[in-house]
């Protein structure tokens, strides 16, 4: 089977829509449905950590799934040979519904992250620093309700396809941050003699997927230059936002433009000119890999500490 490619076609600027990207967003939702369909029925959702991590997989899983099929969407138009719509009115937009869903609930995840992470070692902790724990994840929790109506305000107000999901990134790099901050401080708290190796196996796992999902992130968010996403290609909608000029639609003849000579001791995509990753790279799809190896740790640690709360284990 001969893929499309993966990091940018003409007219599908900033998404990619291979069937790797999308197939691996699918098997997120799926692992989710799994660890949910686990928890019920075991029937103890009931102490703080299983609600909140219940609430994680959930919205990881609407995430997961309405991003998906968006890419998928995408998909379909490129093999008829047509493009993605950029606005609401025009062809092909039917994705925008998945995306601007995907991108209101990513950020709800982001934020979920760390207050999971902090709802995780509260009963390890001081009465007061319970207090604080709980504050800091409805800060979170606050933190990622604006980012969710940032990012509907841009779908579907200016409709700019271009800058939305900029914003779950950025606050899933925090919501990972404090994720990974609170579960060293829970591991040092609850190891011999204050050494983090010596905690319990939930916490080294948590703390194993919160790695994930930060390395995921950071990689998805700032490890692939913008030029392999847009091929240099810029939108309309997206200079008016700036009151930029219009360019010209691609079919229109162009005045051709001096080549530029590139410095002999820097690499040919240092410039910013071209990509350094190959035409086939699976950007999304190593993204999606790394995030479902994370839920995989998170829903492991988190169910077993879940478990102690409730005295079961």
């Amino acid at each position: 089977m001969v893929f499309p490619r993966q990091l940018y076609d003409e007219g599908f600027a900033g998404y990619g829509h291979s069937v790797a990207g999308y197939a691996t967003d699918y098997m997120i939702t799926v692992t989710c449905a799994i660890c949910i369909s686990f928890m019920v029925l075991k029937g103890q959702v009931t102490t703080p950590c299983a609600v909140e991590l219940l609430a994680l997989l959930v919205l990881m899983g609407i995430a997961s799934g309405t991003g998906g099929a968006a890419h998928h969407l995408m998909d379909t138009y490129f093999n008829r040979g047509e493009v993605m719509g950029r606005t609401w009115s025009s062809e092909n937009s039917g994705w925008m519904y998945f995306w601007t869903l995907a991108t209101i609930s990513s950020s709800m995840v982001s934020a979920s992250l760390g207050a999971f992470a902090l709802v995780f070692i509260r009963t390890v902790s001081k009465e007061e620093s319970v207090d604080s724990s709980v504050r800091l994840a409805q800060v979170l929790y606050a933190l990622g309700a604006m980012g969710g109506a940032y990012e509907a305000y841009l779908m579907l107000i200016q409709e700019d396809t271009m800058t939305s999901g900029t914003t779950p990134a950025y606050l899933g790099v925090v919501g990972a941050l404090v994720g990974i901050v609170a579960i060293y401080v829970g591991m040092t708290t609850k190891g011999s003699a204050r050494n983090p190796m010596d905690s319990p196996r939930g916490y080294k796992r948590m703390l194993a997927g919160m790695l994930f999902m930060l390395g995921a992130i950071l990689f998805v968010g700032f490890g692939i230059p913008e030029i392999c996403e847009t091929g240099g290609e810029v939108l309309d909608n997206r200079r008016r936002l700036w009151g930029m000029p219009s360019i010209p639609h691609p079919s229109m003849p162009s005045l051709p433009s001096m080549p530029s000579i590139p410095h002999p001791s820097i690499p040919d995509w240092a410039d910013g000119k071209s990509c350094p990753y190959p035409e086939a790279f699976p950007g999304n799809a190593i993204f999606h890999v790394l995030v479902n190896i994370g839920v995989v740790f998170i829903f492991s640690g988190g169910w077993q500490n879940s478990q102690k709360q409730s005295g079961q284990e």
